[in-house]
């Protein structure tokens, strides 16, 4: 989760139950390997990560939590 309402985007998703689902993100620009380029100022992304690899992000949070509660 990225972007300058990150933290309540974060809030927001741990509302519902994902028990597989780790969160993590940040409000800022950031060089730590799972967030490098991940940042664009003035949008809040979000992004489904695994095995090392990240789907598009998407802009809208209740389309995330669906593609959430539908992956395996």
């Amino acid at each position: 989760v990225c972007g300058k309402n990150a933290m309540q985007n974060v809030l927001e998703i741990q509302k519902h139950y994902l028990p597989n689902l780790i969160i993590s993100g940040s409000t800022k620009v950031s060089v730590l390997p799972f967030l490098k380029d991940r940042f664009i100022n003035g949008e809040d992304l979000f992004y489904v990560c695994q095995h090392k690899t990240c789907d598009l992000p998407e802009n809208k949070l209740d389309i995330f939590l669906k593609k959430l509660k539908t992956q395996k």
